[in-house]
């Protein structure tokens, strides 16, 4: 859920702002999303969020900040995240629950990890 997300997010923005916010969110069919931080002085963080994830196990960097501004404008429950390979733009938008068609789609260019 797009709130899910949203708290795992913040979470490991505590961590990740002394990284100009660089987060990792490895996609896994058995586990769903692992999002990560790298070590700072602070520490490091690794958190879990329950998704259905379709297609080959992946990760992806990106700053947070941008994600959770694309989140917050969302108004769906539920989101998609999409892309092609680990550096291609990441496609971000609300999965609706009766017409099937997303009021709001926004892109994301990813950061080398």
């Amino acid at each position: 859920m797009r709130n899910d997300l949203i708290i795992a997010l913040k979470r490991a923005n505590l961590i990740s702002r002394e990284n100009n916010y660089n987060t990792r969110i490895a996609f896994r069919s058995e586990s769903g999303l692992e999002i990560s931080t790298g070590d700072t002085e602070i520490g490091a963080g690794n958190i879990r969020v329950v998704a259905s994830v379709e297609g080959e196990d992946a990760q992806i960097g990106l700053n947070s900040v941008y994600m959770l501004e694309v989140l917050g404008v969302i108004k769906e429950d539920y989101v998609s995240i999409d892309f092609e390979t680990p550096l291609s733009p990441i496609m971000i938008k609300g999965v609706p629950e009766t017409d099937g068609k997303s009021t709001y789609r926004h892109i994301i260019m990813p950061l080398k990890i």
